[in-house]
């Protein structure tokens, strides 16, 4: 339970980063972002929301927010849990669930580089090259990293492969990066 109070805070001080309502404003427009609401929700949550961005023209975008400390070249998809004591499947990972989001955004925290990555593209691409990508991860092979994030205290192991961002960015057009100057920062 610790890890996931220290992940929870972490989480809840990057969610709260001032470069997310400027990057927002950047990727939505020409739209005006008229309201950018934090969901407490844990059910909508757990559907991939952290947050429903409404625009002017009266839509409104649910985002699931992931942050990583500093930039590399990829980004994460998470295949599934395994249970500690035996390596059985405890459930999928949130790329392969039915998800509600309309994007995925990543933050890099140290260069306030962002991607808003459409979710339904994104799940179908790791559903049709999960098990290559997790290949490609395990011998670093084209870019691709494969990593298992020990969860001890819950008695899981998280697998995720990282996939290059210039590979996402040629499958997925739509996909869109976002640089926050610290100038434009409140």
């Amino acid at each position: 339970m610790a890890r996931y109070n220290r992940d929870y805070d972490r989480s809840e001080r990057n969610t709260r980063h001032p470069a997310w309502p400027v990057a927002y404003r950047d990727f939505f427009a020409p739209h005006n972002v008229v309201r950018i609401e934090k969901i407490e929700d844990r059910g909508i949550q757990k559907l991939g929301g952290d947050k429903r961005i409404h625009l002017g023209n009266g839509q409104s975008y649910l985002i699931e927010e992931k942050f990583n400390p500093r930039a590399y070249p990829r980004l994460p998809v998470e295949l599934r849990h395994t249970w500690n004591s035996d390596g059985s499947l405890k459930e999928l990972g949130w790329t392969f669930k039915n998800l509600e989001c309309n994007y995925v955004a990543y933050m890099f925290v140290d260069t306030l580089e962002f991607y808003f990555v459409p979710f339904l593209p994104l799940k179908e691409l790791a559903e049709e090259n999960a098990e290559v990508w997790e290949n490609y991860g395990k011998e670093r092979l084209n870019g691709f990293w494969h990593t298992l994030e020990d969860n001890e205290e819950e008695g899981y192991t998280t697998h995720m492969i990282y996939v290059p961002i210039k590979l996402l960015q040629t499958l997925i057009p739509s996909m869109k990066k976002v640089v926050v100057s610290q100038a434009s920062l409140p």
